[in-house]
């Protein structure tokens, strides 16, 4: 996966549903706020996962279904919106608000690096 398209993941920004009786067949479905980027992005339709290495698993159709529902649900309820402002509140942040006001994006900021 390139970096792009692995950040784009990350972010919920994209995310792949599985094709009915292909396995490892996945459509690349992206958020809506990116639908209009769609074909500078250079993403296919589709992509089918393949290993050419016996010790390098192929991703989880479980975990990819799990992450494409988490990825509806942001963004349907707004969450997505919510999470995009925090990332990049942590991105611009250079000082702490004096009166708390940023502790949400500095708790944030101390999850993400912890889950990596």
């Amino acid at each position: 996966m390139s970096v792009d398209l692995r950040l784009w993941f990350d972010k919920m920004q994209i995310w792949f549903d599985a094709i009915p009786n292909k396995a490892h067949c996945y459509r690349i479905t992206v958020a809506p706020s990116l639908a209009p980027l769609r074909q500078n992005m250079g993403l296919p339709e589709e992509v089918q996962f393949v290993s050419h290495h016996d010790d390098l698993p192929l991703p989880s159709p479980r975990y990819l279904e799990i992450h494409a529902a988490c990825c509806r649900i942001a963004h349907l309820s707004g969450a997505a919106e919510y999470i995009d402002n925090l990332l990049r509140a942590v991105e611009e942040l250079d000082v702490l608000a004096e009166d708390g006001g940023s502790a949400d994006v500095l708790a944030y900021a101390f999850r993400t690096q912890r889950a990596r």
